[in-house]
């Protein structure tokens, strides 16, 4: 079925996965790299309500000094494990953070943990995504590994922590530690394929190795370089989308004079 589709498009930077591209038109599959696809920039006079006061928030923060937290519309966590992630993040007494969560699963947190961090973390039900990662105080991002997520964190030159929750998540966060290098992982699995409640002390030894540290500069290195080659494929995109659709047209050009 893979064989018989004459194209394929897609969304990624072509230099992250050159390899798999090259595979694919070596099985006679055209394929065109059209991304990164991401959302316009939105100037700060049309900022969204609910994103103001997180962004002012982060606007009184050192650079690359807050770790974003956000898993995603659709993946969720056991009240057990957002409590352990809690308990890390209280360990970490140094560090900033803002955490995406619904408002359901805050019920989990305690009252004591929310006034004990309220100096360096922020909670919210929701923000804008893109605008956290292209602030300067975001140092890491802690995802599920949405492909749109990574796209858009490698995007913005940051690194992350994958916490992958389902699907093909797990190999996306293999990819970004072992493959790209921009990043560390956690597998919140056990050997049996099982879910486990990945501890307090993991949690904050890999948070703390992506925002400090040699190896933390490391990965925040590595996330730049990609950013740039983002930016490369931004334009590239365009031209590769524009041959494509002028291909596109001449075979239905041909198609008519052959009918005709």
């Amino acid at each position: 079925m893979f064989l018989e589709v004459p194209w394929l498009l897609v969304n990624t930077i072509p230099e992250l996965d050159s390899r798999s591209l090259r595979y694919v038109r070596e099985l006679g599959v055209k394929s065109v790299a059209i991304g990164p696809l991401l959302p316009l920039p939105v100037k700060d006079s049309c900022r969204a309500p609910d994103d103001v006061p997180v962004l002012s928030w982060l606007d009184q923060k050192p650079p690359q000094s807050v770790v974003f937290i956000c898993f995603g519309t659709l993946a969720e966590n056991t009240l057990e494990q957002l409590q352990e992630l809690a308990s890390a993040l209280e360990e970490l007494t140094n560090q900033s953070f803002l955490w995406v969560l619904r408002p359901s699963q805050q019920s989990c947190l305690s009252e004591d943990f929310k006034r004990r961090t309220a100096a360096r973390g922020k909670i919210v039900p929701w923000c804008s995504q893109l605008q956290v990662l292209s602030h300067p105080s975001i140092g890491g991002f802690v995802t599920h590994c949405g492909w749109n997520s990574i796209l858009e964190s490698l995007s913005c030159g940051v690194p992350m922590l994958g916490w992958p929750c389902l699907g093909e998540q797990s190999l996306n966060s293999k990819y970004l530690a072992d493959v790209w290098k921009a990043g560390t992982r956690i597998v919140p699995y056990n050997p049996d394929g099982s879910n486990r409640v990945v501890n307090r002390s993991e949690v904050s030894k890999e948070i703390a190795l992506l925002m400090t540290g040699e190896e933390g500069q490391e990965l925040r290195n590595r996330a730049r370089e990609i950013q740039k080659a983002s930016t490369r494929a931004m334009q590239s995109s365009v031209d590769e989308l524009r041959r494509w659709v002028a291909q596109l047209f001449h075979q239905g050009e041909a198609s008519v004079e052959e009918q005709v």
